[in-house]
């Protein structure tokens, strides 16, 4: 079982990194050997404009946890109470006790 997340792994070792982030995090020139490495030389030039521009438009605009607080503690709730209210047993069992009961088989 642990022979696909190993070569996951490794092989997620030669993953670049996202050229938008690098221009967001002012590594313009790092953008732009990774573009060049994944596309042909006139497609990375213009993609590559194409990122500058749309950072240079969009600003610093990051999403901080102030906004993501209320739908993440929402789902972490949702994930909590459902554990709680046994919903997985029933689930995993219901097919089970149905055919104990008589009830079920194949639908028509």
């Amino acid at each position: 079982m642990a022979g696909p997340s190993v070569v996951f792994v490794l092989l997620l070792l030669r993953v670049p990194e996202s050229p938008r982030w690098l221009v967001a995090k002012g590594q313009k020139e790092k953008a732009r050997e990774v573009l060049n490495r994944l596309r042909p030389a006139a497609v990375a030039a213009t993609e590559f404009s194409q990122i500058v521009g749309a950072a240079a438009r969009d600003g610093d605009r990051r999403v901080s946890l102030a906004m993501v607080r209320l739908p993440l503690v929402i789902g972490i709730l949702l994930a909590v109470f459902q554990q709680f209210s046994g919903i997985n047993a029933i689930i995993y069992y219901g097919p089970s006790i149905f055919a104990a009961a008589g009830i079920g088989g194949a639908m028509r």
